[in-house]
């Protein structure tokens, strides 16, 4: 289910809570205050905010007049709503939203956004550079940043970073929230989707499917990390997302973190993501990166070269993460590296790892778990755990 279906009552509503000193309405038949969303932008007074309603048709935005869309959040602020899906198509020579210095009442809300491809900085649809923004319930389609092969090969990945989106906070206080989007095939060197610098970000309720890492062999070869998001020195929470199907070459293949900076991943499910190709001295990799990592599903992880090695979580984790009520089953990896982990009221189901001389479950340290494994787990310590099965399957 697309989380960026709206009623067109409910956005009314909603925008009715905040008051705004404009509103203009964007039709690309005529009869709307504007035929495109570049007119309205410009209308929109300096010092005032506004509300720009543009309405979906069958016939996508697109062209000069309706990408490259920018505001400067000195000047003005800006609620841009998509009313009935509009389209905004970048025909791969261009991104939909450049903001700078923008607040939290500048908002971009109900888009689908195709075949951006960036330009000038990180971001391949939407570029946010020392400021915060709400980006919600929108659908980003074949974004990227930078020109990549079918094997996810960038030779050069100079500002890839945000398929999607691309969010520099000025400082560490500034906050933004990424919420209700859906992400489908959307590529960068790091952070396929989303990238985010410095501050705080709510990532959360949103979708992401088929989005990739890449990886380079120009010189000794290089790896990108974060097939979903990827932070640079910022402090993220990761709430109810769901991640299907996303890869990266090394380090986090989901969800990474650069400069030891880390968050909470909660209540999340995590199916069939997989470490891709790789060039040069490839690491081991996990699956996140994270200070605390519950009520999340883990389902359906599997090796695709016995070359790629990575674990579910515990080797670029910091020790004693804190890891309870998650749930992994018909996993096909290892769980784990490090032996000062401890895995608390987790329900463990049909997993097993391909590598000889370990297990999925080796020298870790369970408390009140449901273990159903078909490997010993004789290695392990166990607290208050039972060895039964937990009657659950991965599709359900």
């Amino acid at each position: 289910m697309k989380r960026n279906i709206l009623i067109a009552i409910i956005v009314v509503i909603t925008i009715s809570l905040t008051a705004y000193d404009e509103s203009y309405t964007v039709k690309q038949d005529g009869t709307g205050d504007f035929s495109n969303i570049h007119s309205a932008i410009n209308a929109v007074a300096n010092g005032t905010s506004a509300i720009i309603y543009v309405f979906g048709s069958a016939t996508p935005y697109t062209g000069t007049n309706n990408t490259d869309l920018t505001w400067n959040g000195n000047d003005k602020s800006i609620y841009m709503c998509g009313v009935n899906n509009p389209q905004i198509d970048c025909n791969d020579n261009s991104r939909a939203f450049s903001l700078s210095y923008t607040t939290l009442e500048d908002i971009i809300e109900g888009f689908t956004i195709v075949d951006a491809s960036g330009g000038g900085g990180a971001g391949g649809a939407i570029r946010v550079k020392d400021g915060c923004t709400k980006i919600k319930n929108n659908t980003f389609e074949d974004c990227h940043y930078g020109t990549y092969t079918s094997s996810y090969q960038m030779n050069d990945y100079t500002n890839s970073r945000g398929g999607a989106i691309f969010i520099e906070h000025a400082n560490d206080d500034q906050s933004s929230e990424i919420s209700g989007n859906s992400f489908d095939n959307c590529v960068a060197f790091e952070g396929g989707a989303i990238c985010v610098e410095e501050g705080y970000c709510l990532i959360e309720n949103n979708e992401f499917d088929d989005n990739h890492a890449c990886y380079s062999t120009l010189g000794t070869g290089n790896n990108g990390t974060g097939g979903a998001i990827h932070l640079i020195s910022s402090i993220t929470d990761v709430l109810n997302n769901e991640f299907t199907s996303n890869s990266a070459p090394a380090g986090e293949l989901v969800i990474s973190s650069y400069l030891g900076l880390v968050s909470e991943v909660t209540d999340n499910i995590f199916d069939s993501n997989y470490r891709g190709n790789w060039a040069g001295l490839g690491a081991m990799g996990s699956l996140v990166y994270c200070s605390k990592f519950n009520n999340n599903i883990v389902k359906n992880h599997a090796i695709q070269d016995l070359h790629l090695f990575y674990l579910l979580l515990g080797y670029t984790n910091p020790i004693n993460t804190i890891c309870r009520n998650n749930t992994f089953i018909d996993n096909e990896v290892q769980l784990a590296y490090s032996t000062d982990q401890v895995y608390t009221n987790c329900i463990f189901k049909n997993n097993s790892s391909p590598y000889t001389g370990s297990n999925f479950i080796n020298d870790e340290e369970l408390e009140y778990c449901s273990i159903y494994n078909s490997e010993s787990i004789a290695n392990a310590t166990l607290t208050n755990c039972i060895t039964v099965d937990p009657k659950i399957s991965s599709t359900t």
